[in-house]
């Protein structure tokens, strides 16, 4: 049998985290000096009212719990197990998986593979998807290894705006972006992560109406002549333009004919780096 882990950042959809051969490790938040179990003990509305006048962290998932998760599913009778993490040039967490892993083929006789998504939110969550899409279809763990080698870094992106890079930059995760860009012009970058799974800069244009559309025509021009196996569209925040932006970029994807899509809120440790009013489309092609 094979198993399945991912972490809350990726934004993986309820509908794969359900399934009872999944495992999903959360991130941690920090408030001040309070800290906080991503998606399970903080709400996207708490750390919006933090960051009205603090900038809040993030921080590893717990290594029990990351351990426990691993082991659980040992335990039930998974030999083989993949995980997914965001990327490894944002985040500790492939680190942190790989290394407990280590630890799980020395105590048991397991077939472990964390994945580095090179990808972030969505984007890795939409291959965590494709990996329980096989699953379901009865792929063994080589043809699934496979697969994800094809896929990860060339049939998969994301492409996300954000009123502000004030968080990205306060964070430290601003990567290839330019954090000076258009602060007094409102120019907005449509931002995506590299092959090294860093941020950087697809595309620039004035205000969020404006990049709403530039965000469509990148994320079109990617896809091209393909077929979309998942597609993510996710935002933060609650403000009813914010809504209406969604709702365009819904509209439009839909006359793209995507096999599944996913429409949801980022989570509150990627909301820590973003801030509110993000909104992003991320897909794995065919």
């Amino acid at each position: 049998m094979i198993g399945l882990i991912c972490e809350s950042a990726t934004d993986t959809p309820f509908e794969v985290l359900e399934k009872d051969y999944v495992r999903w490790v959360s991130l941690r938040v920090i408030l001040g000096e309070k800290e906080y179990r991503d998606v399970l003990e903080i709400s996207q509305l708490e750390v919006l009212k933090f960051m009205e006048t603090d900038i809040p962290k993030t921080s590893l998932p717990n290594y029990k719990d990351t351990y426990d998760a691993f082991e659980d599913l040992i335990k039930k009778g998974y030999e083989e197990i993949f995980a997914v993490t965001i990327s490894s040039g944002i985040s500790g967490t492939y680190n942190l998986f790989e290394n407990i892993a280590l630890e799980m083929r020395k105590k048991y006789s397991v077939k472990i593979k964390i994945i580095d998504s090179k990808n972030i939110s969505i984007g890795a969550g939409v291959i965590v998807y494709r990996i329980s899409e096989l699953i379901d279809m009865g792929k063994d763990f080589e043809y699934i290894q496979n697969e994800m080698e094809k896929i990860v870094g060339e049939k998969t992106n994301v492409f996300f705006l954000v009123p502000t890079l004030k968080y990205l930059k306060a964070n430290g995760r601003i990567g290839k972006v330019s954090a000076s860009i258009g602060t007094f012009l409102n120019i907005k970058p449509i931002i995506s992560v590299n092959k090294e799974g860093m941020y950087f800069d697809v595309a620039k244009s004035r205000g969020m109406k404006r990049s709403v559309e530039k965000l469509l025509e990148v994320f079109k021009k990617w896809v091209g002549n393909k077929k979309i196996n998942a597609v993510g569209i996710y935002k933060s925040g609650n403000s009813d333009q914010t809504n209406e932006y969604v709702q365009q970029v819904i509209d439009e994807i839909n006359k793209m004919n995507p096999n599944k899509v996913f429409v949801g809120d980022i989570s509150s440790v990627a909301l820590v780096h973003t801030g509110d009013g993000l909104v992003g489309i991320a897909a794995i092609l065919y």
